[in-house]
């Protein structure tokens, strides 16, 4: 099979019409996603200035993927992944509304802050294995590839532009309409999943929930002895950690290190937004799957080596291109883990391995960063995130002699 890769590849998946009118549909919902984000974490900051709540907040958040994601994965390979995304996009959408109507009208808590943030986490915990899923349903193999750039490509643009407009809406309006903002988002992305049709998967299992845990101890066993899968894995946890350490910290480091304003972190969100995109460009030119663990393996050095400028400064100008610099490496890095997995997981696996995908992005870093976030009330914000690089720097030292064996490992299923 010819494989379509670079930027004739996202082209390629652009020639699809469902998944083309997919992607369109889901930019504003995108964009609502990140000003949601940047609104709840600034609306923490203001009502505790912790770094210890932040670190709570983005616990409340993820915590969920750690339980929840791997088990949905399972109910991704036996579920119509369709009419499931459809209705958890219903139930993100009134998490959305309630926590805007209790901002607007004043009764929002930072507790209440964490519980609807909870929820939240829930939703998308369950939401990320069909919706990765979903995308290999919805284009032929030799698009699969460009899809998967399409889509972070988009990720990253909706980091880079939501930011900067969650800034604009909190200081002109409060955080309140920032998140009834999101709330509207949603239209669009639904009409869209109620008129794209995509291939059924054949489902795995029977009916008895029973056989749910055998099933996802097979996907943990299949993704740990791939010599492919298995290794990555090891890295994508290490470089999420001291990514998402970076990110969920950034209202700490706005007020406490930079001494900026809403729109201070909107800046620096929106640096590393401009940064991942850009990383996620450079990774779809030339992404031929033989590059891939080479240039997965180089963005954990671009990655410590970035933050460790961030927090060396506390001078707002020099800050801002680290920051822009260690998420080009993250988005590379993190396009560059998700086409291996995508492109070599056998179909009848693919929900419960991108679960397990999804646990070490989103879910297991939480723990970490509950501890780092902790630590930033003893510490300061720099000392604190610095700590966090050791592991993306062992985790280089590990993975890079198994380079070879993760090459040998790409061949697809």
């Amino acid at each position: 099979m010819k494989r379509a890769l670079g930027f004739e590849g996202v082209a390629l998946a652009f020639g699809n019409p469902d998944f083309r009118l997919y992607a369109l549909a889901s930019i504003p919902s995108l964009l609502g996603t990140w000003i949601q984000r940047v609104a709840v974490l600034w609306l923490a900051w203001e009502l505790t200035e912790s770094g210890t709540w932040l670190g709570v907040l983005a616990f409340a958040d993820m915590l969920p993927v750690i339980v929840i994601t791997p088990i949905a994965g399972a109910f991704a390979d036996r579920l119509d992944r369709l009419a499931s995304s459809r209705l958890l996009q219903y139930g993100m959408s009134a998490q959305a509304l309630a926590l805007a109507s209790l901002v607007l009208a004043g009764m929002i808590t930072i507790e209440v802050l964490v519980l609807l943030t909870f929820v939240s986490g829930i939703l998308h915990a369950i939401f990320h294995p069909f919706r990765q899923a979903l995308i290999a349903n919805m284009v032929r193999p030799p698009e699969l590839v460009g899809a998967i750039a399409v889509n972070s490509m988009m990720w990253q643009a909706a980091r880079s532009i939501g930011p900067a407009l969650a800034g604009v809406a909190i200081l002109a309006w409060g955080a309140g309409v920032a998140i009834a903002i999101n709330v509207v988002t949603y239209v669009p992305f639904l009409i869209a999943l109620h008129l794209i049709s995509v291939r059924r998967h054949e489902a795995v299992g029977g009916k008895s929930l029973a056989a749910i845990p055998r099933e996802i101890v097979d996907g943990i066993r299949l993704a740990a002895s791939h010599p492919a899968i298995g290794p990555i894995f090891v890295l994508l946890f290490a470089i999420s950690l001291a990514g998402r350490a970076a990110t969920e910290l950034l209202p700490g480091f706005a007020g406490a290190v930079f001494e900026r304003d809403a729109m201070g972190l909107a800046w620096l969100t929106s640096a590393g937004g401009v940064g991942a995109m850009l990383g996620a460009l450079f990774a779809v030119r030339r992404s031929t799957p033989e590059r891939l663990p080479r240039r997965v393996i180089g963005s954990a050095v671009l990655l410590v080596a970035a933050l460790a400028g961030f927090v060396a400064t506390d001078i707002f100008a020099l800050a801002l291109p680290c920051l822009a610099l260690s998420a080009f490496a993250l988005a590379m890095g993190g396009v560059g883990i998700q086409t291996i997995v995508q492109y070599t997981v056998p179909e009848a696996f693919r929900g419960r391995v991108l679960g397990l995908y999804g646990l070490l992005w989103l879910g297991c870093p939480a723990v970490g960063l509950l501890a780092v976030g902790a630590l930033a009330d003893v510490w300061g914000f720099q000392a604190a995130l610095a700590s966090a690089l050791l592991l993306p720097a062992a985790a280089w030292v590990w993975i890079a002699g198994r380079r070879r064996g993760i090459e040998a490992g790409l061949a697809p299923p």
